[in-house]
């Protein structure tokens, strides 16, 4: 008889166990979705206030483009605001379980706090691809279509100058910058050059070339920027003229004291901000400052937090079911507010470990991936600790 009945009692089992996924992982989804509604309520506000004079303001009101200004900034958004929500969604369900008794229930039934944590994990980890894949695909797209809104639409300024201003672009770093009208990259030409190198302290300019334009040419030394319509200068540290060339047409090693950057034709095609850059564009900007022996540690940061942040969401969920399936967490005070400190403190660590990386004070990688590499000890101590003491 005892044969006949164990088949139905591990059904039983495990029927328990699909009512237990499915009960945690609707509490959170339902929390998840509200909180994060509730902070999008929040930012639109803040969007609403800051455009007040555009809306209410003297004029026909662009509520509507002020709403999908909005509306195209969400991906980004989203892609931050996931990880918080995560940890605070799952912090808030495991400690409702906990007050009315559930999770004592289920640890009373056998079920382990591995297996209680299992499902809002596995939900953490989803909701991590998403926030990465959200940075990667979409933020950047939709931050230049809601930039496009608020410029055109919103502020009133002419399609014709914004067109102007997305084809005049500079670039610098360690002190030479470039200036250029446009740049084409397949006939390897700019127009409208101007390039110059800032003193050692940064207090004035070292030298300064404009031009008309500019081809690369193959030449005995290598390939070569030869330059049209040429005026070059030099100054002395108090900025004033100490040496004037003007040529109809000059290699760059003719007029300028040094050699222009290695690969400079990618290092110009790279019109983007490193941070609205995905990870493949950062790292061959990477590539590129390295071949010009520059610093790359403040690409290296946005490229190694970009993935840092959305696997925090997994880290942070390991963190706070670490902590709030303890025995000693059962109380609002203890468990909730509990969680909320080691969420503030992870954010706390990880923005100062990100301004040390951008700053160069520690290495990128450790910066980014110390942070979470640590809270997940952390919560794994926990989560161990909490297996043994069943």
């Amino acid at each position: 008889m005892f044969l006949r009945r164990a088949p139905d009692s591990c059904s039983g089992y495990c029927s328990m166990l699909t009512y237990l996924d499915r009960d945690l992982i609707r509490s959170f989804l339902i929390a998840f979705l509200v909180f994060m509604i509730f902070i999008q309520l929040g930012l639109f506000v803040s969007v609403l206030l800051d455009q007040f004079k555009y809306i209410f303001g003297e004029g026909e009101s662009k509520l509507k483009w002020v709403l999908l200004y909005f509306v195209l900034g969400l991906p980004r958004h989203l892609a931050h605001t996931i990880p918080v929500a995560t940890a605070v969604t799952l912090l808030l369900v495991y400690t409702v379980k906990a007050r009315q008794n559930e999770i004592l229930a289920y640890l009373v039934g056998g079920v382990s706090p591995a297996r209680l944590a299992a499902p809002l994990l596995v939900c953490a980890l989803i909701l991590s691809g998403v926030a990465y894949a959200t940075t990667e695909l979409v933020a950047n797209d939709a931050d230049a279509a809601a930039e496009r809104i608020r410029k055109v639409h919103i502020e009133g300024r002419s399609m014709e100058a914004i067109t102007r201003e997305k084809n005049v672009f500079q670039k610098g770093q360690g002190g030479r910058f470039y200036n250029v009208r446009s740049f084409r990259p397949l006939e390897k030409k700019m127009d409208l050059p101007i390039i110059f190198q800032l003193s050692e302290d940064w207090g004035t300019t070292k030298w300064r070339l404009d031009a008309q334009g500019a081809e690369l040419v193959e030449t005995p030394q290598g390939e070569q920027w030869r330059f049209r319509g040429v005026i070059y200068r030099e100054f002395d540290k108090y900025g004033n003229v100490t040496s004037f060339v003007e040529k109809t047409e000059a290699l760059e090693t003719e007029v300028l004291p040094e050699r222009l950057e290695a690969e400079l034709g990618r290092y110009l095609q790279q019109r983007f901000r490193p941070s609205q850059m995905n990870s493949a564009e950062l790292l061959e900007y990477i590539d590129l400052f390295r071949l010009q022996g520059k610093p790359t540690y403040e690409l290296a940061t946005h490229l190694h937090f970009n993935m840092a942040l959305p696997l925090g969401c997994l880290v942070l969920a390991c963190l706070m079911v670490g902590h709030i399936l303890r025995p000693a967490s059962t109380g609002v005070l203890v468990g909730f507010g509990g969680g909320l400190i080691f969420v503030a403190l992870y954010y706390t660590i990880l923005i100062a470990a990100r301004e040390m990386s951008k700053s160069g004070a520690i290495w990128p990688p450790l910066g980014a991936h110390g942070v979470n590499v640590l809270f997940l000890v952390v919560a794994l101590v926990m989560l161990n600790r909490n297996r043994m003491m069943r």
